[in-house]
Protein backbone atom coordinates (compact mmCIF):
# COMPACT_ATOMS: atom_id res chain seq x y z
CA UNK A 1 0.00 0.00 0.00
CA UNK A 2 0.72 3.38 0.28
CA UNK A 3 2.22 5.85 3.44
CA UNK A 4 -0.17 8.74 2.11
CA UNK A 5 -3.49 8.45 -0.10
CA UNK A 6 -5.18 12.07 -1.05
CA UNK A 7 -7.33 13.51 -3.37
CA UNK A 8 -8.03 16.54 -1.67
CA UNK A 9 -5.50 19.66 -2.44
CA UNK A 10 -2.27 19.16 -0.20
CA UNK A 11 0.70 20.85 -0.18
CA UNK A 12 3.87 18.38 1.05
CA UNK A 13 6.73 20.49 2.20
CA UNK A 14 9.46 19.94 4.44
CA UNK A 15 8.50 15.84 4.87
CA UNK A 16 11.18 13.27 5.58
CA UNK A 17 9.53 10.23 3.54
CA UNK A 18 11.73 7.25 4.39
CA UNK A 19 10.49 3.79 3.38
CA UNK A 20 11.53 0.96 5.42
CA UNK A 21 10.12 -2.08 3.68
CA UNK A 22 6.51 -1.38 4.26
CA UNK A 23 5.33 0.52 0.50
CA UNK A 24 5.85 -1.42 -2.33
CA UNK A 25 3.46 0.42 -3.98
CA UNK A 26 4.15 4.59 -3.68
CA UNK A 27 5.04 6.76 -0.80
CA UNK A 28 2.33 9.26 -1.84
CA UNK A 29 -0.88 8.28 -3.78
CA UNK A 30 -2.71 11.30 -5.39
CA UNK A 31 -5.76 11.56 -7.21
CA UNK A 32 -5.91 15.33 -7.26
CA UNK A 33 -4.28 17.55 -9.52
CA UNK A 34 -4.00 20.54 -6.70
CA UNK A 35 -1.23 18.71 -4.70
CA UNK A 36 2.54 19.85 -4.50
CA UNK A 37 5.97 18.70 -3.76
CA UNK A 38 8.06 21.33 -2.25
CA UNK A 39 11.49 21.29 0.49
CA UNK A 40 10.62 17.10 0.73
CA UNK A 41 13.84 14.36 0.90
CA UNK A 42 12.41 10.79 -0.24
CA UNK A 43 15.06 8.44 0.12
CA UNK A 44 14.74 4.26 -0.36
CA UNK A 45 10.86 4.52 -1.16
CA UNK A 46 9.99 1.93 -4.49
CA UNK A 47 8.03 5.05 -6.26
CA UNK A 48 8.16 8.45 -4.35
CA UNK A 49 5.02 9.91 -6.02
CA UNK A 50 2.26 7.81 -8.28
CA UNK A 51 -0.55 10.13 -10.28
CA UNK A 52 -3.32 8.72 -10.84
CA UNK A 53 -4.14 10.99 -13.72
CA UNK A 54 -2.15 13.42 -15.67
CA UNK A 55 -1.35 16.06 -13.72
CA UNK A 56 1.57 18.94 -14.30
CA UNK A 57 2.10 19.17 -10.94
CA UNK A 58 4.65 21.75 -9.02
CA UNK A 59 7.47 19.56 -7.97
CA UNK A 60 10.19 21.69 -6.89
CA UNK A 61 13.29 21.83 -4.47
CA UNK A 62 13.03 17.95 -3.23
CA UNK A 63 15.96 15.08 -2.94
CA UNK A 64 14.79 11.90 -4.48
CA UNK A 65 18.03 9.51 -3.09
CA UNK A 66 17.81 6.09 -3.68
CA UNK A 67 14.98 5.09 -5.42
CA UNK A 68 13.45 1.48 -5.97
CA UNK A 69 11.77 2.18 -9.37
CA UNK A 70 10.10 5.44 -10.01
CA UNK A 71 10.51 8.92 -8.80
CA UNK A 72 7.00 9.42 -10.15
CA UNK A 73 4.78 7.30 -11.89
CA UNK A 74 1.94 9.08 -13.53
CA UNK A 75 -1.05 7.17 -14.69
CA UNK A 76 1.12 4.05 -15.78
CA UNK A 77 3.62 6.44 -16.96
CA UNK A 78 7.07 6.06 -15.82
CA UNK A 79 9.72 8.53 -14.55
CA UNK A 80 12.34 6.42 -13.34
CA UNK A 81 15.58 6.47 -10.79
CA UNK A 82 17.63 6.72 -13.62
CA UNK A 83 16.39 9.41 -15.63
CA UNK A 84 16.64 12.16 -12.72
CA UNK A 85 18.28 15.01 -14.83
CA UNK A 86 15.31 14.09 -17.09
CA UNK A 87 12.92 14.40 -14.49
CA UNK A 88 12.36 18.65 -14.55
CA UNK A 89 12.35 18.36 -18.82
CA UNK A 90 9.70 15.52 -18.60
CA UNK A 91 7.59 17.10 -16.00
CA UNK A 92 6.04 20.93 -17.05
CA UNK A 93 6.00 21.49 -12.98
CA UNK A 94 9.07 19.70 -11.62
CA UNK A 95 12.21 22.00 -11.79
CA UNK A 96 15.29 22.63 -9.16
CA UNK A 97 15.27 19.36 -7.87
CA UNK A 98 18.69 17.85 -6.83
CA UNK A 99 20.46 15.85 -9.20
CA UNK A 100 23.83 14.94 -7.18
CA UNK A 101 24.74 12.24 -3.90
CA UNK A 102 22.78 14.71 -1.14
CA UNK A 103 25.22 13.33 1.01
CA UNK A 104 23.38 13.14 4.14
CA UNK A 105 25.49 12.36 7.37
CA UNK A 106 24.52 8.00 6.98
CA UNK A 107 22.52 5.80 8.41
CA UNK A 108 19.37 6.80 9.49
CA UNK A 109 20.31 10.35 9.74
CA UNK A 110 19.25 12.52 6.69
CA UNK A 111 21.19 15.82 7.84
CA UNK A 112 23.28 17.50 5.45
CA UNK A 113 27.31 17.18 5.49
CA UNK A 114 29.15 20.40 5.13
CA UNK A 115 29.70 20.29 1.42
CA UNK A 116 26.15 18.81 0.33
CA UNK A 117 24.73 20.34 -2.68
CA UNK A 118 21.38 20.45 -0.82
CA UNK A 119 22.90 23.32 1.45
CA UNK A 120 21.32 26.70 0.27
CA UNK A 121 19.64 24.96 -2.91
CA UNK A 122 15.51 24.91 -1.14
CA UNK A 123 13.16 28.10 -1.23
CA UNK A 124 12.54 29.85 1.17
CA UNK A 125 9.05 30.47 0.53
CA UNK A 126 8.25 26.87 1.10
CA UNK A 127 10.55 26.23 4.32
CA UNK A 128 9.03 26.83 7.87
CA UNK A 129 11.02 29.57 9.99
CA UNK A 130 12.63 25.84 12.32
CA UNK A 131 13.77 22.96 11.23
CA UNK A 132 12.82 19.44 12.33
CA UNK A 133 15.50 19.96 15.17
CA UNK A 134 14.19 23.34 16.23
CA UNK A 135 17.05 25.00 14.49
CA UNK A 136 15.94 28.64 12.81
CA UNK A 137 15.97 28.52 9.13
CA UNK A 138 17.48 29.47 6.83
CA UNK A 139 21.10 29.55 7.66
CA UNK A 140 22.76 31.72 4.44
CA UNK A 141 21.11 32.72 1.37
CA UNK A 142 18.25 30.22 1.18
CA UNK A 143 17.03 27.11 3.10
CA UNK A 144 18.32 23.59 2.76
CA UNK A 145 16.45 21.27 0.62
CA UNK A 146 15.11 18.45 2.94
CA UNK A 147 13.49 19.37 6.75
CA UNK A 148 16.93 20.17 8.56
CA UNK A 149 19.10 22.84 8.51
CA UNK A 150 22.57 22.71 8.09
CA UNK A 151 25.09 25.07 10.89
CA UNK A 152 21.57 25.53 12.66
CA UNK A 153 21.71 26.42 16.55
CA UNK A 154 18.43 25.91 18.79
CA UNK A 155 17.59 29.14 20.46
CA UNK A 156 18.95 28.75 23.75
CA UNK A 157 16.29 28.40 26.68
CA UNK A 158 16.07 30.50 29.44
CA UNK A 159 18.50 29.89 32.21
CA UNK A 160 16.88 28.01 35.57
CA UNK A 161 18.63 28.69 38.84
CA UNK A 162 16.72 26.75 41.70
CA UNK A 163 18.86 27.52 45.70
CA UNK A 164 18.33 25.25 48.55
CA UNK A 165 19.80 24.62 51.67
CA UNK A 166 23.64 24.20 51.54
CA UNK A 167 25.25 23.23 49.23
CA UNK A 168 22.98 24.53 46.48
CA UNK A 169 22.48 23.49 43.09
CA UNK A 170 22.62 25.97 40.06
CA UNK A 171 21.42 24.47 37.28
CA UNK A 172 21.57 26.26 33.63
CA UNK A 173 19.35 24.97 30.73
CA UNK A 174 19.00 21.57 32.14
CA UNK A 175 22.56 20.44 31.18
CA UNK A 176 25.02 21.06 33.05
CA UNK A 177 25.63 21.87 37.27
CA UNK A 178 27.62 23.50 39.36
CA UNK A 179 28.07 23.45 43.09
CA UNK A 180 27.46 27.06 44.82
CA UNK A 181 27.88 26.98 48.43
CA UNK A 182 25.69 30.13 50.32
CA UNK A 183 25.18 30.86 53.62
CA UNK A 184 21.88 32.71 55.11
CA UNK A 185 22.26 34.73 58.66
Amino acid sequence: GSAVYTGAATTFKNNLFVDKGLSKVATVWLSSDKCGFHNNIFSGVQTAIFESGAFDLPITYNIFHKIGQDIVNQNGISVSKDNVFIFDVLLDGASDNLDADPLFVGGDDYHLQATSPAINAGSNEFAPSVDFDGNPRPVGGAADIGPYEFGGKPTPSAASISLSANPATLTADGTSKATLTASVK
